[in-house]
């Protein structure tokens, strides 16, 4: 039997787009590793809880410790290496960590797209009206022309913030429909947010939004596609 999953269209605003809109997956509950472990132990296996958790914690353990020996790490869901980021301008220059820093790149393991996605029906969200709320967005930093890691930007719309309600909020950026990193708040209110872009956001193509959450439930209340570049590159 097939699983449905829903998804949204969202307009990109991107400039000179020939694909205008883009697709975003519904979130579901979010599930942590006490989750996962319910999940395993209630499948009918010998192994208890504490035994489950124990094996994930080793399993971590074990990836850290081979990344941190410069190793790449190949599991059925993943493929992980270290990377250096940031430049050097000559042959002779060494690792400086102010200027350098070293980060992990995952990618999916080859096939778990097709294994994850296989025989899934998407349903388009009847409303989907809803994450629209987000009508503008703008670079308050000196280089107005583009988005770079630590740019500070600013959102506007409706709506963003509720006074009589008590609630968490996020500004989130996400790549494949994955969240990747969260933009820390400067300043918010109804009418607009005004972020940083995380220094250690990779250059790329993101869409960015804004979230609340309350009663124990999670809003996205609005979605744009954004290009953030490298320093130096335009």
């Amino acid at each position: 039997m097939s699983q449905s999953v829903e998804y949204s269209l969202i307009k990109t605003n991107l400039p000179n787009s020939k694909e205008p809109y883009g697709a975003l997956i519904k979130k579901a509950e979010a599930v942590d590793k006490n989750k996962l472990v319910e999940i395993m132990a209630d499948k009918g296996s010998t192994l208890t809880r504490t035994d489950i958790e124990g094996v994930l914690n080793l399993f971590y353990e074990t990836v850290i410790q081979q990344l941190r020996q410069g190793r790449v790490v190949s599991t059925p869901l993943f493929r992980a290496e270290l990377s250096l980021k940031g430049s050097f301008k000559t042959h002779k220059e060494r690792f400086n960590p102010n200027k350098h820093k070293a980060h992990v790149v995952i990618r999916p393991a080859k096939g778990l797209n097709r294994i994850a996605t296989g025989m899934l029906h998407f349903r388009r969200s009847k409303d989907e009206h809803s994450v629209f709320n987000i009508a503008k967005l703008l670079v308050l930093s000196p280089e107005k022309d583009a988005i770079y890691p630590g740019s500070v930007i600013q959102l506007k719309g409706k709506s963003l913030k509720t006074y009589n309600t008590k609630a968490e909020y996020a500004v989130e950026l996400y790549q494949d429909n994955v969240l990747v990193a969260e933009a820390p708040m400067i300043t918010h209110s109804a009418g607009q947010v005004t972020a940083t872009i995380p220094y250690d956001l990779m250059p790329g193509l993101y869409y960015i939004g804004f979230s609340k959450s309350f009663g124990g439930k999670r809003y996205t209340t609005g979605m744009m596609g954004l290009r953030v570049m490298e320093r130096g590159l335009k």
